[in-house]
């Protein structure tokens, strides 16, 4: 597991054997020294210092079309950011109706939210009729003056889907001032979708199961196999 702090080994004996064990197991930093006099304590210091300095959690704004596109795109990425920290926001610009009961949607999503550690908004607009259009770049926007992110994940722009395209295009008016903006995988992007950047999440694939999960309106009784365990492995592995 992925361990989040910043653990410092103190030790007189430089023993190669120990340091890549401790390496293995995710220590940040070695510190060599004799204890008795005192040469060690300047060193830890230091490097205390050097933590505390450069340790700063990160606001993370992650924007989807219809409830589910979110944790099913990127939900694992999602919680490694809250695990490493990170205050996360999930904005998603439908209620999903064309998909499902209104209420119901909505009361899965946020048990998604909770359960990944973030928080959550939800707009109304129309499900299937989303435009990149003055109405989504001003539901995006406000999000964005309101909760200033360091990093905003959305659709890609290579998606069959028309919510998800539209969604891609307003985003990136509403975010031109964002200097870091990633387009997620999706079930229904198109070979075109070529990733440039990848996240690692070994360790949270469980969580995102658990997420996707939450939508039982789209689980239990429906045909969408795109949303099966070992679909959703096989594009982490992939």
């Amino acid at each position: 597991m992925i361990n989040p702090y910043k653990i410092i080994v103190l030790s007189e004996i430089k023993d190669a054997d120990l340091m890549f064990v401790m390496l293995k197991s995710g220590i940040s930093k070695f510190i060599f020294g004799d204890f008795y006099n005192f040469d060690l304590y300047p060193k830890l210091i230091k490097e205390i210092n050097f933590c505390l300095n450069n340790h700063s959690t990160q606001k993370i704004l992650e924007i989807g079309a219809h409830p589910d596109d979110v944790e099913i795109g990127c939900g694992g990425t999602l919680k490694k950011h809250s695990y490493k920290g990170d205050d996360v926001l999930i904005l998603t610009l439908t209620k999903g109706v064309k998909g499902g009961n209104k209420a119901e949607r909505e009361e899965e999503s946020m048990k998604a939210a909770k359960s990944l550690n973030a928080k959550l908004v939800m707009c109304d607009l129309e499900n299937t009729q989303l435009t990149n259009g003055s109405d989504t770049i001003l539901s995006i926007e406000k999000t964005i003056v309101e909760y200033n992110p360091n990093i905003i994940y959305t659709h890609s722009i290579n998606d069959t889907h028309q919510d998800h395209r539209a969604t891609h295009y307003a985003t990136l008016v509403a975010a031109r001032q964002i200097e870091k903006i990633y387009a997620y995988l999706a079930p229904s992007t198109t070979l075109d979708f070529r990733p440039r950047y990848f996240e690692h999440i070994e360790d949270f694939l469980d969580d995102k199961m658990c997420a996707i999960d939450c939508f039982l309106s789209q689980t239990i009784g429906c045909n969408h196999p795109n949303i099966k365990r070992s679909i959703i492995e096989s594009t982490a592995q992939y």
